[in-house]
């Protein structure tokens, strides 16, 4: 090979290789942009990253502080009651037989479905209460009584005189002096059902309100004695319930709207030209029999 020919060849290959270390420059120039770009790009995310939370940080402030200032609109007048005693119903010894109760549940046991009233210390006689009784299946009624009321075994409610007790019975019946009374408030002949009893013994007239579910029944009771109790009435095997409340509260949730009707204590209670018989169980069937009829007079 002439010297001309090693020349050329080399003169090639120096060319070769300056195309080659330019390609390489250019893709080490392209990997240095593409690492700047993606840097940047990554810089960029944590920004936004930052300034998003920051957003929404701001964004939770301001809609915690419109919906404190929308529930503080809404609040009426009236704070909620704050029980000011929790406390229990103990029942007075004593429980009838046919009962068993473990703590916390009273469960009517004989197969006999015998009558089984219970009545529960302590007097009420003082401040707002309010009682909440679970019917957790078979409650037939549940009501007060006037301070001098003890119950024996077999003794159905008003085994001491209508005059002096007031009851409201699972058909929605609320019955007191004479064996008379009215209709109205809600039946409570399911199961799971929560009554309440509110007593406002600082009110003039006194008066008791009932609540089906923590919803105001029409019918209640005014002028009440200044010492009550309470009592409930279980026939059924099977039929139990438990006290899930008792405590005294700053303010009552009874409105007595329109439509509410204030039944006098110690007076009969006018049912439209009816009046009531007395209060039997009819054991075919194991349902309370009210037997209404029209009155002549």
């Amino acid at each position: 090979m002439s010297a001309s020919s090693k020349d050329q060849e080399i003169e090639e290959l120096k060319q070769k290789l300056k195309v080659a270390e330019e390609e390489r420059d250019r893709e080490r120039s392209q990997r240095q942009w593409e690492k700047r770009r993606a840097d940047d790009a990554e810089e960029e995310r944590h920004r936004l990253v930052g300034e998003i939370a920051q957003l929404s940080s701001q964004l939770a402030g301001s809609e915690r502080v419109e919906w404190i200032q929308q529930a503080q609109s809404r609040r009426t007048p009236s704070p909620e009651p704050i029980p000011q005693n929790q406390a229990t119903l103990s029942p007075i010894l004593p429980i009838p037989q046919e009962v068993v109760y473990d703590g916390e549940i009273f469960k009517h046991i004989s197969e006999d479905n015998n009558y089984a009233t219970i009545i529960f210390d302590p007097e009420i006689k003082s401040g707002i209460v309010r009682a909440e009784v679970l019917n957790i299946s078979k409650l037939q009624a549940i009501g007060i009584a006037d301070e001098s009321v003890r119950y024996r075994r077999g003794d159905q409610p008003q085994a001491k005189g209508w005059g002096k007790i007031a009851g409201y019975f699972s058909n929605g019946w609320i019955g007191h002096v004479g064996e008379l009374g009215v209709w109205g408030n809600e039946s409570f002949e399911g199961t799971n059902i929560r009554l309440t009893l509110e007593f406002n013994m600082e009110s003039n007239p006194r008066s008791l309100t009932f609540f089906y579910n923590g919803i105001e029944q029409p019918n209640y009771v005014v002028k009440i004695p200044n010492t009550v109790r309470i009592w409930t009435f279980i026939r059924f095997e099977g039929g139990s319930f438990k006290i899930t409340k008792f405590e005294r509260v700053s303010t009552p949730k009874a409105k007595h709207l329109r439509g509410s009707k204030a039944l006098e204590w110690g007076k009969q209670w006018a049912v439209g030209g009816h009046h009531r018989s007395i209060l039997q169980i009819d054991d075919s069937d194991f349902e309370l029999d009210f037997d209404f009829q029209d009155r002549d007079d």
